[in-house]
Formats: structure tokens, C-alpha cells, sequence
């Protein structure tokens, strides 16, 4: 966590979601960096690696990062989205 944590302090960081979505996209960051069998899923379209952060008190989750998934991040053009997915 400690590159993460210095990471998200250089950047001016101070609350603690923007220290755990600076975690989570270095830690999808260090999957791809180290499985190159991943690596090359995602670049031939096959798998997505997606970092969610969540709250578990208000039961919402947000993405964070991801590589290979190309959805907006915004909540609710990710749905309409999706749907759109399922549909064809």
C-alpha cells in the first residue's frame, strides 16, 4: 500500500476515498504489469480487469479503473449502457 498511499499524498489527496481509488487503480495497474497471460486477454478483448471501490454502509460501488471493460464511468450512463450489451 505504501507506494499507493505516496502516490495519492503527491497528488494532494486527503480523504480517504481518494486514497483507496488511487489503491485500487495501482493495484489493476500491477495485476497487468505482472501476468503477461492477463495482459494479452485484455488485449485481444477476451477479459476485463475492473477495480471497484464500495461502501458497504450506503451499498454503492463505483469503478475505480479498469482495463479492457469500455464503459463510461458515470453510474448511470454505465447502466444504460450495459443494458444496450445485453440486448444484442
Amino acid at each position: 500500500m505504501t507506494p499507493s498511499v505516496l502516490t495519492a499524498e503527491a497528488a494532494g489527496v486527503s480523504e480517504d476515498e481518494g486514497f483507496i481509488a488511487t489503491h485500487v487503480r495501482y493495484t489493476v495497474d500491477l495485476i497487468m504489469n505482472r501476468s503477461k497471460e492477463l495482459a494479452d486477454q485484455v488485449a485481444a478483448g477476451s477479459t476485463a480487469v475492473v477495480g471497484l471501490t464500495y461502501r458497504l454502509a450506503e451499498c454503492s460501488v463505483r469503478m475505480a479503473n479498469s482495463r479492457g471493460l469500455h464503459l463510461p464511468l458515470d453510474p448511470a450512463t454505465a447502466s444504460a449502457t450495459a443494458s444496450k450489451s445485453d440486448n444484442r
